[in-house]
């Protein structure tokens, strides 16, 4: 690691668990379980940190002086996003998206982990399972919109109300595919765009939509 951070001009290298680095006492027990005071390996106090500090001049203290700023003013932060620079769509209170929808929310660009509606992508949280979005990083300098991928009329049959369908079976309902998640009959599926939880369709993801698309 020291060899590395020298050789890429590493801005900073911290070392975890530092209260481990320092010589095991023989007499700590239990010997199977893993210390939290000590390294488990025989070694000299700071072993760790000597040899990853070599030939390094930084101080933790002197790091800790330096402010940073970003490189966004408050003003374009504040600015409304852009349809015409945004590579996915904006997101909306009232819209409803599926699990892979990309979005656009506050110049940074999210993806649904589930079915998802009224949920704002930057709400603060405790745990990251809490929220359905993924940040997946900022909408970058040039950027376009990205075509949203749909699939012909003709790939999947059109749905009919007095058919029965099965798990796994596919249609195709005002230009829009969807999968049976369970048996029915006279369940219109464009339901699954309102109420996904209760719907008997969902609809194929862009993700899913893409691999038809390229086996064609």
């Amino acid at each position: 690691m020291n060899q590395f951070a020298q050789k890429v001009q590493l801005g900073r290298m911290s070392m975890w668990s530092a209260n481990r680095d320092r010589k095991s006492n023989p007499d700590y027990l239990p010997t199977a379980l893993v210390s939290d005071i000590y390294s488990g390996v025989e070694q000299e106090n700071q072993a760790f940190a000597q040899q990853l500090q070599k030939n390094l001049t930084g101080k933790i203290a002197e790091s800790a002086k330096l402010v940073t700023a970003s490189d966004i003013t408050k003003d374009e932060l504040q600015k409304p996003d852009d349809p015409a620079t945004s590579p996915y769509p904006i997101w909306s209170k009232e819209g409803v998206y599926l699990a892979q929808t990309k979005i656009v929310w506050r110049h940074n660009v999210y993806e649904a982990k589930w079915w998802t509606k009224g949920d704002p992508p930057d709400s603060p949280i405790l745990r990251a399972e809490e929220t359905p979005w993924q940040l997946l990083g900022p909408v970058l300098p040039g950027e376009k919109p990205l075509p949203q991928l749909t699939l012909p009329e003709e790939t999947y049959p059109k749905w009919a109300e007095e058919t029965i369908y099965k798990a796994g079976q596919r249609v195709m309902f005002e230009g829009i595919a969807y999968e049976a998640k369970w048996w029915n009959k006279n369940e219109n599926p464009e339901v699954a765009l309102t109420n996904f939880e209760t719907s008997a369709w969902k609809a194929l993801s862009q993700e899913e939509i893409k691999t038809i698309l390229e086996e064609k």
